[in-house]
Order: C-alpha cells, then sequence, then structure tokens
C-alpha cells in the first residue's frame, strides 16, 4: 500500500468508501451476511488514511 502514487491511493480511497456505504446500507436493511466485511473495510480504509497523512507529512518536511 505505500508504494501506491497518490492517485492510485485517491482511487482505493474512493472505492472502499463505496464499499463501506453499500456495506452499511445492508447492515442497516438486516441483509448483511458477513459482519466482518464492514469491520475489515473501515480498517483497510484507516490504514490508506493514515499512509495518505504520513506521506503528506513527510512532503511538507521535505519541502517537496
Amino acid at each position: 500500500m505505500r508504494k501506491l502514487t497518490d492517485k492510485d491511493m485517491a482511487t482505493e480511497i474512493a472505492k472502499l468508501r463505496e464499499k463501506l456505504v453499500y456495506l452499511q446500507s445492508e447492515v442497516a436493511m438486516h441483509q448483511a451476511k458477513n459482519f466482518r466485511a464492514l469491520r475489515a473495510a473501515r480498517r483497510e480504509l484507516a490504514r490508506l488514511l493514515t499512509i495518505q497523512s504520513e506521506q503528506t507529512i513527510i512532503r511538507e518536511v521535505n519541502h517537496e
């Protein structure tokens, strides 16, 4: 994940957010069969956002 470009990272984040909306709607309608998928998607999104923040901070420190 750390080797993704900024554009690829943004694309992955957008995909995960869409997936989260879908999974949350399934849970809300009591149609979810796999509650762990929701938890896994949240964690993966958090990881990507953390990596994105780290890369932004590194760029700021290095004055790029």
